[in-house]
């Protein structure tokens, strides 16, 4: 099976995390079964099984450290075969990462978030932009 790695790219409070706890949310519908789930949920590090997809989820994309350490575990401990996480685009080492992953048979789908900077106005289209970056997130994993 194909390799794929979905990925969020926004910057520091963009939303990226609500993002992925929406796309966590829309395929835990899909009936997956549930194979792993971290401990901190401010943060999401999640592994779900769904036919022959064993899909990684992870949002630690403020810390390098954190994320690769989360991507490391869902590709070399859980042998995911989908990953969906989100970065911050000016994160030093996430390009280095990602490119060592393309030259490692990953397919790369990126998708951007956008942030709104927050007041009381912009909730509501925060949350809509949130919803949108998703959708496009679970369009991208049913063109697997």
């Amino acid at each position: 099976m194909n390799k794929n790695l979905i990925i969020l790219h926004g910057p520091t409070q963009s939303g990226k995390t609500a993002t992925i706890k929406l796309v966590l949310h829309k395929l835990h519908l899909l009936e997956p079964e549930l194979e792993f789930r971290g401990k901190n949920w401010v943060e999401c590090l999640e592994v779900l099984q769904i036919g022959e997809r064993k899909i990684g989820i992870t949002s630690r994309s403020d810390k390098f450290a954190s994320l690769e350490q989360n991507l490391k575990f869902l590709i070399e401990d859980q042998q995911c075969n989908v990953i969906i996480c989100a970065a911050n685009e000016m994160m030093k080492g996430v390009k280095a990462f990602v490119q060592k992953m393309q030259e490692n048979g990953w397919a790369i789908n990126k998708v951007q978030k956008y942030p709104i900077y927050f007041s009381r106005e912009n909730k509501e289209n925060q949350q809509r932009l949130n919803m949108q970056a998703a959708e496009k997130i679970m369009e991208k994993y049913h063109q697997l």
